[in-house]
């Protein structure tokens, strides 16, 4: 009833905010009279940028980076807000700071000529406040002409996602929040139409994870202070000075790493400068950047006053991410493989801001599609991202209905840079294929099948557009390592084939049956063409490579048994000669463990894992990294760092063989494949292998139907396994060398 009587109130507006490169925030404001009792009210609002609300100049909720990345074009999300308590019978303001954010930031104009942009050049704003009195009646404010700016002495001076914030303390920051004076007047502005749908909100959101004082404050002998906070993060500072120092300003640079004098080091930024700029005013302050965040462990502060004594309160680390509830746990006796494990953690509540991004640092910063459905299945067990991966695939298949059914490399895109179609249109392998895997790996993690009955036919669309041409395009085994490259067209059509397996078995699930059965026979079909090119007479692989080897384990793409025997072979051969070390890059590294275990060489599995020489998961940690690396060798043994810029230290992508821990080294894995209708784990597997020089492992897994547990350790020449099934499931038990057995719910201890 009520949503009925709120229709149409507000418009798209927009105001000046600076010249030229210079561009303070938008502030917008709007005065209305409250004249009887208020019974309750609600402000809804959004922005083709960011935004932060105000009413009678205090804010209203502490989310950040509002209203989050979304295919604008196509639909912008819109938050709620109970502002009951914020208003007060007579003449009250509602305000908005509206920032560049990735809508007409840097980001936004990122491959496109200089004099073009992404989607618009300003920032806009959208609101509605719904007021119901006591006595029954209604009132809406929504944005029209009637709002009015603050263009003149703006505190926020420019603000950007890359570049940075520049604040200005002694501008009044305040006065504009409030109701204006009598004979003062605004500035105008300007309402705008814009194509994209406002809807409700239902993600994650971005919020504060934790406040960081610096574990180290090294005090340079040019006067600058080094912070390290201890671990890589993505955040902003909180700037705390406890006197005036008017018109002094205070730089801070941030970067993930030190050079080998000390220093900050920043060449893989870029243009992407990750500067705060502060002005101190007349009076104490305490200030953290609004539209921005920084991919950092390392700040460097320069200007710090003479007479204000810096300590480890004086500029600290609010830590930011989308991430949700931790569901997920492990832990061994083997404390590298622990640490590798908590700096996967990081890497994704750090390049998990609103959108599941490759890097937190540099120039880049985009959602990679090829890196979220590498990780996704990791990034399901680690934490709870049911409404984050919600909202993400949505606008994912947004951008592919918009370009013809052929998923993108990088979603949300602005469209100047639309996925092209070229030769009929197949996306490229690895990388559009998680408009597949994302949603099939939703259902099977949590259950829920409204993800793929909304995907479905984009699902279908886009295999068969793959099945349409030759070779699909692919980036292929991205930053692979060796001599011996798998080639990209085994690759893209290694992948086509087993995007059809998945296909079928969405479609099977949906009973769908007649579009199962078509990509059953059009897998069978590339099948038989794919042997023939790839494999020779005596069923060996033509591509020697970790990564060929793997894909045909893991993707069951042999001719036959003693083709897969041969491919298992080749996939051992390949690690020894490489002195146990792994070659794989970004499409591989995800599937080469699995694939050991599949051929029963868990103990070789286990040996990778544990290694500590470069290339492997365990070399960075050695390193003292504290996130997952973008490349296998972005330090080297000798401490020179890759010479590529492309080089962060704070990508997830190698970071996806943590799934492994849990499904592998304690077991804990969904059936979903073998029958869809225990998606969720309403039924599952406990199949631990111990194994390398583990003495333990254990590990957790909060599901909807409560916690599941899985542990061992070896005493006295045996094993004791224990295991926790929630009510409501059943686990299927494989112990080494044994019979499957059936548990019901409780927990159960084995002694073998």
């Amino acid at each position: 009833m009520l949503s009925s009587f709120f229709l149409l109130a507000a418009s798209w507006i927009t105001a000046l905010s600076g010249q030229g490169e210079h561009r303070p925030a938008v502030r917008l404001a709007r005065d209305f009279v409250v004249a009887k009792p208020v019974s309750s009210a609600t402000l809804e609002a959004t922005a083709l940028g960011l935004y932060k609300p105000f009413v009678n100049a205090r804010e209203i909720t502490d989310r950040r980076l509002m209203p989050g990345w979304t295919q604008y074009d196509q639909r912008v999300l819109k938050q709620s807000y109970d502002v009951t308590n914020f208003i007060s019978e007579g003449t009250n303001t509602i305000a908005a700071l509206v920032g560049r954010g990735w809508f007409a930031g840097m980001i936004s104009s990122v491959g496109l000529n200089p004099e073009e942009c992404g989607w618009r050049r300003h920032p806009a704003f959208w609101a509605e406040l719904k007021i119901e009195y006591k006595d029954g009646t209604r009132e809406v404010i929504g944005t029209d002409k009637r709002w009015r700016s603050a263009y003149l002495l703006p505190a926020l001076l420019d603000n950007d996602l890359y570049l940075g914030e520049e604040y200005d303390a002694t501008f009044d920051d305040v006065k504009w929040k409030l109701p204006l004076a009598e004979g003062e007047r605004g500035g105008g502005v300007s309402v705008i139409s814009w194509p994209g749908a406002i809807e409700s909100d239902n993600s994650q959101g971005v919020r504060v994870m934790a406040v960081l004082k610096p574990k180290k404050i090294i005090r340079k002998p040019s006067g600058k202070i080094v912070l390290d906070y201890g671990e890589n993060l993505s955040g902003v500072d909180r700037v705390t000075l406890k006197k005036a120092h008017p018109g002094l300003t205070i730089v801070i640079r941030h970067g993930e790493i030190l050079d080998k004098n000390g220093d900050i080091w920043r060449d893989n930024l870029v243009f992407a400068r990750q500067e705060t700029r502060l002005t101190c005013g007349s009076g104490p302050i305490v200030y953290e950047p609004s539209f921005t965040f920084y991919g950092y462990r390392y700040a460097e502060v320069s200007g710090w006053p003479a007479d204000e004594t810096f300590d480890e309160t004086s500029v600290q680390a609010v830590k930011i991410s989308s991430v949700g509830r931790r569901t997920g746990s492990f832990r061994c006796s083997n404390e590298l493989v622990n640490k590798f494990f908590s700096n996967v953690l990081r890497s994704q509540e750090d390049n998990f801001v609103d959108v599941p991004t490759d890097c937190p640092q540099r120039c880049e910063r985009f959602a990679w599609t090829g890196d979220a459905q590498v990780f996704c299945e990791t990034a399901m067990m680690n934490y709870d991202v049911r409404d984050f991966f919600r909202k993400w695939i949505r606008d994912l298949n947004l951008l592919a209905e918009h370009s013809g059914g052929t998923f993108s490399v990088i979603a949300p895109y602005h469209t100047q840079l639309k996925p092209k179609r070229e030769k009929g249109g197949a996306g490229s392998a690895g990388w559009a294929d998680a408009g597949v895997v994302c949603p099939w790996m939703y259902y099977r993690k949590y259950g829920d099948r409204t993800i793929l009955e909304r995907s479905v036919e984009l699902i279908e669309k886009y295999v068969d557009l793959q099945d349409s041409v030759p070779t699909p395009p692919t980036i292929g085994d991205h930053l692979a390592l060796g001599k011996k490259k798998t080639d990209s067209t085994f690759v893209a059509e290694a992948l086509r084939i087993e995007m059809m397996r998945l296909a079928g078995l969405v479609d099977k699930t949906l009973a769908r049956a007649e579009k199962a059965r078509h990509f059953e026979e059009r897998r069978s079909a590339r099948l038989k063409e794919f042997h023939a090119k790839w494999f020779d007479e005596k069923g060996e692989l033509k591509v020697r490579t970790q990564t060929s080897a793997a894909f045909t384990i893991v993707y069951a793409l042999a001719p036959s048994a003693v083709a897969r025997e041969k491919a298992g072979r080749l996939l051992v051969d390949e690690i020894r000669a490489c002195d146990t070390h792994l070659t794989t890059g970004f499409l591989g590294t995800p599937v080469l463990l699995r694939a050991l275990t599949e051929i029963g060489e868990t103990a070789l599995a286990y040996e990778l894992l544990e290694q500590t020489t470069c290339p492997s998961w365990l070399y960075p940690v050695t390193m003292g990294a504290t996130s997952i690396w973008e490349r296998w060798d972005a330090i080297r043994p000798d401490g020179t760092h890759h010479p590529n810029w492309m080089n962060s230290f704070n990508h997830y992508a190698f970071g996806s063989a943590a799934s492994w821990l849990y499904d592998t080294v304690c077991g804990i894995r969904d059936m979903t494949e073998e029958d869809p209708s225990v998606a969720g784990f309403k039924r599952f597997r406990l199949s631990p292998h111990p194994g390398g020089t583990l003495k333990d492992a254990e590990a957790s897994l909060e599901t909807s139907f409560g916690m599941i547990r899985s542990s061992w350790k070896r005493s006295d020449g045996k094993i004791i396994y224990d295991f926790t099934v929630p009510v409501g499931t059943t686990a299927e038990l494989i112990l080494p060398g044994e019979r499957p057995v059936a548990l019901s719910a409780g927990t159960h201890r084995f002694v073998r």
